[in-house]
């Protein structure tokens, strides 16, 4: 019995660790380096070089001089311009997401009410300036809690196996 649980707990460590190789964006700042890593599977959104689109996606593959996004983009890490790092939470994304919707509601709530009791005009610039502005919030959110990393000197692109 006590081989079972040990199969058992020894399958569980593997199934949950992470691959030594990865790709690396260090941070330098003032005193200190700070990395980011990304992992096969992980979410990344990339620019590059002389193209204005930004590639988002999932990575498939890391090799030391190419990454695969979801099976279908080949980029070289020499081409890329920036990286984004999406740094909110599921706070920020909640609370975007509500804030958006309040913007939309109270406008929409506000003229339904107009409506339904004959009052001219049926959309007021005030209701609907409050409405855009807390849209406009809401999105805020969503705009600052990504942040742009141009690769240069201050900011490097490596990728790291550690394999033994």
């Amino acid at each position: 019995m006590k081989i079972l649980w040990l199969l058992l707990f020894v399958f569980s460590v593997n199934l949950f660790a992470q691959s030594n190789r990865f790709l690396s964006l260090d941070v330098e700042k003032l005193r200190t380096t700070k990395r980011i890593k990304f992992y096969v599977q992980d979410k990344i959104i990339l620019k590059i070089k002389n193209d204005p689109h930004k590639y988002k996606g999932t990575i498939m593959l890391l090799n030391d001089t190419v990454l695969i996004l979801d099976s279908t983009k080949l980029i070289f890490y020499k081409d890329i311009r920036k990286v984004l790092v999406d740094r909110s939470n599921s706070l920020t994304r909640v609370a975007s997401t509500f804030i958006s919707g309040c913007g939309v509601g109270y406008i929409a709530l506000d003229a339904l009410n107009n409506a339904i009791n004959n009052n001219k005009p049926i959309l007021r610039i005030l209701d609907v300036e409050i409405g855009v502005s807390l849209l406009a919030i809401g999105q805020a959110f969503r705009i600052f809690a990504i942040k742009h990393y141009k690769i240069n000197k201050k900011h490097t692109l490596k990728f790291i196996d550690d394999t033994p």
